[in-house]
């Protein structure tokens, strides 16, 4: 996921850090166009973990945060599991699944299979991600319905899916908050702090900003940006 963490300070200055969740872009002073999509989280997986993060052109990928097993082999930290995952106009996304030659050389498969994605609601309001395969080399795309369908195998052949459907809880999520840009209000992760004043600075020199870890989403870089 990515994060900007804003600071300020009374007087003439402000710094903004931009922070880039590992494997993941942001630009600066434009609002990811996934950064407000229920589907951008750490969801459960088959025993592990996946954060689907938000990447440039309006699209998001799964990276495995803690390792996973899908079939026979098993998915480990760092993969990007999911890839090219693209928002649809019913509300779905449609994507890809990376793939592995069987056990027990468990080598990666060239071709990908083609995936399908919907994140639904629970009676009580909790959300969960329903994701629906197809192997590699399939031409159909598998799509998910509004209800969730399908819900049994006997559906699957009527939504293109070949290889079955899963579940995924909810584990982590980024909060947003909503902050203004010149086309509007947009919704963007950001944490935001007030530095002191400047008569409160310390002198010219080296100035430390401690970051807290987020559990599933370790930092890769950090950029800071002085106005």
């Amino acid at each position: 996921m990515n994060r900007i963490l804003q600071a300020s300070r009374p007087g003439q200055w402000a710094i903004m850090i931009a922070v880039a969740a590992a494997a993941a872009v942001l630009i600066v002073g434009t609002a990811s166009a996934g950064a407000s999509s229920e589907i951008e989280g750490v969801w459960s997986f088959t025993g592990g973990k996946v954060d689907i993060v938000p990447i440039p052109g309006g699209k998001f990928e799964g990276i495995v945060v803690s390792p996973t097993k899908f079939a026979e082999c098993e998915h480990l930290v760092g993969e990007h599991m999911w890839t090219d995952i693209t928002p649809q106009p019913d509300g779905s996304f449609w994507g890809l699944h990376q793939w592995f030659h069987g056990a027990p050389k468990c080598e990666r498969n060239p071709d990908l299979g083609p995936t399908a994605w919907r994140v639904l609601r629970e009676a009580n309001g909790s959300r969960y991600l329903r994701v629906c395969f197809s192997e590699p080399g399939s031409t159909s795309q598998p799509t998910i319905a509004a209800n969730g369908a399908p819900k049994e195998a006997s559906e699957d052949a009527a939504h293109q899916v070949n290889y079955g459907c899963d579940n995924s809880e909810l584990i982590a999520s980024l909060p947003v908050t909503s902050s203004s840009s010149s086309s509007g209000s947009v919704s963007t992760p950001v944490e935001r702090l007030t530095l002191p004043a400047a008569k409160q600075c310390l002198r010219p020199g080296r100035f430390t900003i401690r970051l807290r870890e987020p559990k599933y989403d370790p930092f890769k870089t950090v950029t800071i940006l002085y106005g």
